[in-house]
């Protein structure tokens, strides 16, 4: 099947095919090059909005099973499989209703809490100050999940990924930084749902080893 047509609503299409009871067959652009369009099924369990733009997180059938992040702007075309969704049809489910659970910016609390002399103490993060915003944050940030959605890196996205570092003029402090955020990411939403399985400690594991190769962390 021709993949070349992209998918008008990615979202919209995911919702469609889970509301049939079966997993999504997607076309998914790993990289920015043609070359890197890879066919998948996937059962999408979660919306995810990341500085880089909306995120589909799902439970990968094939080629290999585990936990996966799209980025829904590089699904380019989505179609219904013949496998049904088994025993995460709950999580699809959740999926179906559009809601997007994880975001940027937490909502803020209803009351805020209060410390001694009445001073409130305040969890939102401003989005017009911090480096989530800027350019280079985003673009490297871009790049860096697509690279990572199977967990391991090749050769050659390791050789891009320390060509873009450099093309962008990142400092290595500025490196860690999207480094920390991806892997902060990472690690909320693997907690969202109160159990952290084996496939998803084996996900976060390889996303450890493949961030060390770029500089940050370092594994000992």
């Amino acid at each position: 099947m021709a993949a070349e047509d992209p998918c008008r609503d990615p979202i919209a299409e995911l919702i469609r095919v889970v509301r049939l009871g079966v997993c999504a067959r997607i076309w998914y652009a790993k990289g920015p090059k043609a070359s890197n369009l890879t066919e998948r099924v996937i059962i999408p369990i979660r919306l995810a909005d990341g500085a880089d733009g909306l995120m589909v997180r799902a439970i990968q059938v094939s080629p290999e099973n585990g936990p996966k992040c799209f980025k829904v702007d590089r699904i380019v075309r989505v179609e219904a499989s013949d496998v049904p969704l088994g025993p995460a049809s709950k999580k699809a489910e959740q999926f179906a209703s559009g809601e997007v659970e994880e975001r940027k910016q937490p909502p803020k609390p209803a009351k805020e809490p209060r410390l001694a002399g009445g001073l409130s103490v305040s969890f939102s993060i401003s989005m017009t100050r911090n480096a989530w915003m800027e350019s280079w944050f985003v673009e490297y940030l871009g790049v860096l999940r697509g690279a990572m959605v199977d967990g391991v890196l090749e050769h050659e996205e390791v050789s891009d990924l320390l060509r873009i570092q450099n093309e962008l003029g990142l400092t290595y402090e500025q490196v860690c930084a999207v480094h920390a955020y991806l892997l902060g990411q990472e690690l909320l939403s693997i907690s969202i749902d109160g159990g952290v399985c084996d496939e998803e400690r084996t996900y976060f594991d390889q996303l450890l080893a493949g961030l060390s190769r770029l500089g940050w962390p370092i594994q000992g």
